[in-house]
């Protein structure tokens, strides 16, 4: 789990590992380093490149208009924090145009396999960043169960909209399969019960119901 922060903290990451224990690891991911400026909102983790490893994205800006008189390394706007996961570190690339970003939701709008992202801007309209597919493989799934857990060649996530500050997100879960050829599926239904499957049908939206 993430939690952003306002600026000359660090944005917290914290990896799960297991037995009800937490571990921070703002520093080992390089998170820290790459957040120590900045004041975040609404953050999401998601495989934009659709190659197995989830990356981090964060809507930005500061809460003083005026930070900049106070601390010119500071801005009240500035574009969101997209960063690349590297197999467990993160990498920062760019995404404009700067503003006061608060609101963060995740979804494929077009339908085309790739994760795209829409940010609520404080006092303006809301701004739609949109990705494009690439080599990758992946596949989405549409649980009819809030709360099923599913899980696709190793990846793991539960069904719902829960999002990020004001957010809701896309109720489908995508996976980034990258060069797999295939797919193994386990989902678990709230009642208990266990379906497991393998397809090699990827690059598609899967329905999927509870016996």
């Amino acid at each position: 789990m993430v939690a952003t922060t306002l600026s000359r903290q660090k944005y917290a990451l914290f990896r799960n590992e297991g037995g009800g224990v937490f571990g921070y690891h703002s520093l080992l991911s390089n998170l820290g380093a790459l957040s120590s400026i900045h004041s975040g909102w609404g953050v999401a983790f998601a495989d934009f490149g659709n190659d197995g490893w989830r990356d981090l994205l964060a809507a930005q800006g500061h809460v003083m208009y005026n930070v900049q008189q106070l601390d010119p390394s500071l801005r009240s706007q500035e574009p969101p924090l997209v960063l690349f996961n590297r197999k467990g570190r993160f990498e920062e690339s760019s995404l404009g145009p700067v503003a006061p970003g608060r609101g963060l939701a995740i979804g494929d709008i077009d339908n085309d396999g790739a994760l795209d992202a829409v940010m609520s801007v404080l006092g303006g309209a809301p701004v739609v960043y949109r990705n494009r597919p690439g080599p990758n493989n992946w596949l989405q799934r549409k649980l009819k169960s809030l709360g099923a857990r599913a899980t696709v060649n190793g990846q793991r996530q539960d069904a719902g909209m829960a999002g990020s500050y004001l957010s809701a997100q896309d109720g489908r879960l995508h996976f980034g399969l990258g060069t797999a050829t295939a797919a193994e599926i386990e989902v678990r239904w709230p009642s208990g019960r266990k379906r497991g499957l393998r397809t090699d049908q990827l690059n598609r939206v899967l329905t999927i119901e509870e016996p």
